[in-house]
């Protein structure tokens, strides 16, 4: 049993070679530091000022003008690189980010809701007053200067949530929570901004179709469907109408992670049935020399 379990459990990256040892073992350690994420980011960001304001400069920029086109039947799909890491990968930051935020207003901190609705006062303040400080010194002079007064009110929350990555355990876990939940809110206040005041081509059957599959998201969770064969194409198609709604597609991934269940799916008794079953299809001693190699997951190369 030993020897089998052993078998299973070793596998390529965990194996003692020299690429998984040298490369894929350090690069994943790194990946796993709380500070890793920060300096990546810093990194890019030293990079990316650097880059647009050198000599070849203008190639920084054409990248970002670059498109990504897909065409399938009456399907048209053509956004900019710039668009889709606003809209796609920042989609991707506030689901992680909000998921974060789910977990702690169901089983951390944010239980109470006094404690909840500090994040959400600062943010309220964080949008209101900037906003008025901007009027104030705008307005007097009129113009078309006049309607930027919601641009103060933006929270760079990547940066923000990178330089807290970067001081690791010397910030507290509560000021990283706080900031989270503060970027919640100034996102989602951000968005309402943006589709009250300054959304000419809000879509509104987009938005219903958005709505209409978070229902059904909401949906399939209640009635107990786990496969994420369902709900991955789901969400694409969600963050999809998001994108062509006019409102922020971030709001997606905002959405999609409060719809997602804080609970394991599986409770550890099933998981453990799971498991068991899983390892009972390896034999623990075998004549079929196939049947040994499929167990051995040290045998397989990198390319199988």
């Amino acid at each position: 049993m030993q020897q089998r379990s052993e078998r299973l459990h070793k596998t390529w990256m965990h194996s003692d070679r020299y690429v998984p040892r040298r490369f894929v073992a350090p690069v994943a350690a790194f990946m796993r530091a709380e500070a890793g994420s920060g300096v990546i980011m810093l990194i890019a960001a030293v990079i990316a000022v650097i880059w647009a304001n050198s000599a070849v400069g203008d190639t920084y920029f054409e990248i970002l003008d670059m498109h990504l086109s897909i065409e399938f039947g009456s399907f048209h799909f053509d956004e900019s690189v710039e668009h889709l890491i606003n809209d796609g990968l920042m989609a991707i930051f506030f689901f992680v980010v909000g998921l974060e935020i789910k977990r702690e207003l169901v089983l951390g901190e944010l239980r109470d809701p006094k404690a909840a609705s500090v994040p959400v006062i600062a943010a309220l303040g964080g949008m209101v007053v900037p906003a008025l400080v901007y009027l104030v010194f705008v307005l007097p002079e009129g113009g078309e200067a006049v309607d930027g007064w919601a641009i103060p009110m933006a929270t760079d929350i990547a940066f923000s949530v990178g330089i807290l990555a970067l001081l690791g355990r010397l910030v507290p876990a509560s000021i990283k929570l706080f900031l989270l939940a503060l970027a919640i809110v100034d996102d989602l206040g951000g968005i309402l901004v943006i589709a009250v005041f300054f959304a000419d081509d809000l879509s509104l059957g987009y938005l219903a179709a958005a709505f209409v599959g978070l229902a059904a998201i909401w949906l399939a969770s209640r009635v107990g469907i786990r496969t994420h064969i369902f709900y991955l194409p789901a969400a694409l198609v969600i963050w999809y109408f998001f994108l062509e709604s006019g409102v922020h597609a971030t709001l997606a991934g905002v959405a999609l992670a409060f719809l997602t269940p804080v609970r394991p799916m599986y409770s550890n008794l099933e998981l453990k049935a799971r498991s068991q079953t899983v390892i009972d299809q390896y034999p623990e001693d075998t004549d079929d020399v196939h049947a040994n190699e499929l167990a051995d997951f040290d045998s397989l190369t990198l390319s199988e």
